[in-house]
Parts: C-alpha cells; structure tokens; sequence
C-alpha cells in the first residue's frame, strides 16, 4: 500500500507567504512490509549512459563506440541510444549513428566541453548522406579536431544550444545530403553548406555561412549570407 504520512499539525509550519500543508521531511513511501525505501540514483535503462570527466576517456570512448556499432547502419533498427555528459571536459571522439541522442547536461553549452570529433558521417557509398536520419546533438560545445566538425545529415537531425569553436561542415567530402535543422547556435567559425540540398537555421550565430543549393532557411539569423531568393535560393525572415 502505498502512502503518504501528513504531518501531525501541519499549520504550526508557517512560511512567509504561506502555510506548509505537508511535512515533506516525512513523506515516504511506505510498504505493507513496513520496510522505507530512501530515494536513489535514477535507472534510465541500459540505453542511456551518463559520462561525467572523472571517468578514463578510454572507458567513455569504449562505451560510445560500442553504441556506434549498433546504431552506424541500424537505418530501420529497434534500438534506441542516448548520450548524456554531466558538465566537464572530456577527450573523446563521437560517431552519431542512427536512433542516438548526444546531450549536454549543463545550464550552458560551454558547461560540457568536447575536445574532439563529434561527426554524423555519410552512409552510402560516394559520401552520400541522403539517408543520415534519426540523430540529435545537444547542449554543449566542441573543438573539433582539426578545426571542422562533419555534421553530414539528412532531415530528422535537431542540432540545438551547441557551441562549436571552429568550422562546421553540412556534408561529408562534397557528397550529397538534403536536409537539416540548428537552432540557438554559435558557430565560432564558418558554417559550410556545400553541396546540402536545404537547410533551416533558427536564432543562430556564426562566424559566416558558405553554400546554397536548393533552399536554406534563415529565421531570426544575426548575420545571415548575402543574397535573396531565387539566386541564391536563400529566405530570410
């Protein structure tokens, strides 16, 4: 049975704007056994793992590769991932397969750094990432080895509240891709469409913007490219 115990005079218990009805020191859960269970960590499944910096970068790098290995061609798989960093800095390299979440926990993006790749590749031969679904990169900043991040996505890719400090590319080696979103961005350095079919940008900053192709979307853009629809194909709102 399950219960919440009152307090025995909960209108002695007075702040200043109002009265405590509940004694929550002493809200429990009690079972028939009598036995009380004390509140523990959180058990989000086998699916959701939490890194935090004072775990070896080899132990993370373990864990993140074993999920890519499931999820790098699961295109119609049943597995479902995600990828949680409390606030810290790590070394670490992340392949973003299909069905996987990489989440940032801190209040801002900077409170997660990754010194590292973090890259959505291409999943058909010639470097075409048409079919690059099912991702999301969240809350947190990266230092891209080499200076560029590889973000080569297809639709169904919500890239949000991340700070990458040097360049993104939208593709992977000039090959095809058709689609994706970002929002509430800052990108330090330049954001390259390259061959990218469409793109939809929300609240974003960035050092500059290179490409178009089909359409791209800007709304709310502090320093949107140069140029108006048709040629380029680019809407600002």
């Amino acid at each position: 049975m399950e219960k919440v115990l009152r307090c025995s005079h909960p209108r002695k218990l007075r702040g200043r704007g109002a009265v405590v009805e509940f004694c929550l020191l002493l809200a429990v859960v009690a079972y028939p056994t009598g036995r009380v269970v004390a509140a523990s960590k959180p058990d989000f499944g086998p699916n959701v793992l939490i890194f935090n910096p004072s775990m070896p970068a080899a132990a993370i790098q373990d864990q993140i590769n074993k999920v890519y290995d499931i999820q790098k061609n699961s295109e119609f798989g049943s597995a479902r991932n995600a990828l949680l960093f409390l606030p810290g800095a790590y070394n670490v390299d992340v392949p973003v397969g299909y069905y996987t979440q990489v989440l940032g926990l801190g209040a801002s993006p900077d409170s997660v750094h990754i010194a590292g790749n973090v890259h959505s590749d291409a999943t058909l031969p010639r470097n075409n990432a048409t079919c690059t679904f099912w991702k999301a990169a969240e809350g947190f900043s990266v230092t891209p080895t080499g200076g560029t991040m590889k973000w080569a996505v297809s639709q169904a890719v919500p890239f949000r509240r991340m700070h990458i400090r040097g360049d993104i590319v939208l593709h992977q080696d000039g090959g095809w891709a058709s689609g994706g979103w970002m929002s509430d961005d800052l990108i330090d350095g330049n954001v390259g469409a390259g061959p990218q079919q469409q793109w939809i940008s929300r609240n974003t900053e960035w050092g500059s913007w290179t490409g178009a192709n089909w359409n791209m979307v800007f709304v709310g853009v502090v320093s949107p490219p140069a140029g108006e629809w048709p040629n380029p194909p680019y809407t600002k709102i």
